[in-house]
């Protein structure tokens, strides 16, 4: 993700992680990656578990 065509091409907007919670706020194009714990589930469980 950190390495794709978009990240390359928004890198003049890309925030720090720990500024996350400033994304609502922030004018577009602005983005961060995050990292987070992975999950053992597959996109279909993940996907499933949110329709809940």
């Amino acid at each position: 993700a950190q390495g794709s065509v978009a990240a390359s091409v928004f890198r003049h907007a890309r925030l720090p992680s720990s500024a996350a919670p400033l994304l609502p706020l922030s004018t577009p194009p602005s983005w961060c990656f995050v990292n987070l714990p992975m999950s053992d589930l597959s996109s279909t469980a993940l996907r499933a578990q949110g329709r809940r």
